[in-house]
């Protein structure tokens, strides 16, 4: 699957996220971006990697 539009980082299991202003979001096919409502600690961004798609 190519990285959705808006795409700034993936997880190690393939999920694509977006970040705006530190508000997070991930990809779900049939859903488009759904927001991310824990926390945003160490753990949370250790297994995301930046990919820098453009919008």
């Amino acid at each position: 699957m190519n990285a959705p539009k808006g795409s700034t980082h993936i997880e190690t299991d393939g999920t694509y996220w977006f970040n705006h202003g530190n508000l997070w979001f991930f990809w779900r096919d049939g859903f488009g971006w759904c927001p991310y409502v824990g926390s945003v600690n160490k753990a949370f961004l250790n297994n995301k990697r930046e990919i820098g798609v453009k919008a």
